[in-house]
C-alpha cells in the first residue's frame, strides 16, 4: 500500500534556504531507504516561507511516522511550525481512463 508522509514547515522566506539544505543533508544521510518509492520537496506557489516534503512509501507495515520523517520534523522545528502526517493513497487518476479509480493495493 502506498503511503504519502507529509512534513510541512511554515517559515519566513529568509529561514527557508537554511531548512531546504537540513532536508536535504536528511535524505542524502539515508539515501538508500527501504520502502521509499519517491520523495518530493515542494515549496508553496504564493507564500515563501512554506515548504514541504512528501515521502512516498511503498509498506505494508504498521501506520505510524517514520524514525526518517521524525527526525527531519525535529531538525526544522526550531524554524517554524512543523505539521507532520501519514496519508493513505485510496485512489488515483488512472492515466489511461482519466478516471479516479481505488488504489487499496
Amino acid at each position: 500500500m502506498k503511503r504519502i508522509e507529509m512534513i510541512r514547515l511554515r517559515t519566513s522566506a529568509e529561514e527557508r534556504e537554511k531548512t531546504v539544505e537540513i532536508i536535504r543533508e536528511q535524505f542524502e544521510k539515508k539515501r538508500q531507504i527501504e520502502g521509499v518509492d519517491s520523495v518530493f520537496l515542494m515549496k508553496h506557489a504564493q507564500y515563501g516561507g512554506d515548504i514541504a516534503l512528501l515521502v512516498v512509501w511503498d509498506t505494508t507495515g504498521e501506520v505510524t511516522k517514520t524514525r526518517e520523517g521524525v527526525a527531519v520534523a525535529e531538525a526544522i522545528g526550531r524554524f517554524g511550525t512543523v505539521d507532520h502526517s501519514i496519508w493513505e493513497v485510496v485512489s488515483r487518476k488512472d492515466g489511461s481512463s482519466g478516471e479516479l479509480v481505488q488504489d487499496y493495493s
